[in-house]
């Protein structure tokens, strides 16, 4: 999982596909020792999503987690973390083509503060990156859907 060395106002970011053919991208990351480093996706308004594959085999500590489609609108979050020291972002899929998805990033968390507020519908998914971020060789997801079966 490559995340960004720094967080610019615009990103493209290299998708998956499903076997259908889908745009895709992973839920993946964890914590170590003392750093951690997270990618979460979720819908528009900071719902969770149903992943269309979740990883139950090979190396898994701080890998890939769960596969999700992804369209226009939604959401992917990123945390690094440094002990107790954080960095985050919030990002809205603004395009998808076929080298990748375009990103705008919404709301920076760096120095100890927001440069905006994110609303109240996103702090699900920002304290489940978090807790992600803090989950030593985390092998699960974070934020899915549960899965009807």
């Amino acid at each position: 999982m490559n995340l960004p060395f720094y967080f610019p106002a615009t990103l493209r970011v290299e998708l998956q596909r499903t076997q259908k053919g889908y745009p895709a991208l992973w839920e993946g990351g964890g914590g170590y020792s003392s750093t951690g480093k997270v990618q979460v996706i979720a819908g528009p308004h900071g719902q969770k999503k149903r992943p269309v594959y979740i990883r139950q085999r090979g190396e898994l500590a701080g890998k890939e987690h769960a596969l999700f489609v992804v369209e226009p609108e939604d959401l992917v979050v990123y945390v690094k973390r440094h002990r107790s020291d954080y960095m985050k972002a919030v990002y809205r899929i603004t395009a998808l083509d076929d080298e990748g998805a375009v990103m705008e990033r919404l709301h920076l968390f760096d120095f100890g503060q927001w440069d905006t507020d994110p609303p109240a519908a996103f702090q699900d998914v920002l304290e489940a990156a978090r807790k992600k971020s803090w989950c030593y060789h985390c092998r699960t997801p974070h934020y899915a859907l549960e899965d009807r079966t």
